[in-house]
């Protein structure tokens, strides 16, 4: 099913199953592997059934928190669904995915296993600023790296967002 304003971008389910990300980052587009041992996880997703479905990938915030709860999960995730899954003899598994769309972290619907309501997400980042003085101070750095690196050619500079010569 596809929005129709946006013909590559599925439309947005109203729920879906939390896959917890300790050290990764999932975004749209992406494809990517990673192994799950919570038993609420793989529980969800044994539910679901064929690979296929829906899920939504968020960072956690403590890796070591070892039961995913919404307290616990970054305000955005990557809407995607499961390519194939794996299962391992240990009763752990290793899920392959494709990333499409991000979205916004909504309300929990279930809490084990952890399915949250999804929102659109506002791409709109304002720039508050300390992030205009980081982005500043990227710049400079970047500038100055082309600059005193031998062998870059400065034509480099061209592809700084702000820069003017």
């Amino acid at each position: 099913m596809m929005d129709s304003d946006a013909p590559n971008t599925p439309s947005l389910p109203p729920s879906a199953l939390v896959l917890p990300l300790a050290d990764d980052v999932f975004l749209p587009g992406s494809i990517a592997s990673f192994g799950v041992t919570d038993e609420g996880v793989i529980k969800g997703l044994e539910d679901l059934g064929e690979d296929g479905y829906p899920v939504v990938m968020v960072p956690v915030r403590d890796p070591d928190d070892p039961v995913p709860i919404k307290a616990n999960l970054h305000g955005t995730g990557c809407l995607g669904r499961v390519l194939k899954v794996l299962r391992f003899p240990d009763g752990s598994l290793r899920v392959l995915a494709e990333g499409s769309r991000r979205v916004a972290i909504g309300a929990v619907a279930a809490a084990r296993p952890l399915h949250v309501e999804l929102d659109e997400h506002d791409e709109h980042v304002p720039l508050d600023p300390h992030l205009r003085s980081l982005a500043s101070a990227t710049r400079e750095a970047f500038l100055d790296f082309v600059t005193l690196a031998p062998g870059l050619p400065p034509e480099l500079e061209r592809f700084v967002p702000g820069h003017d010569d």
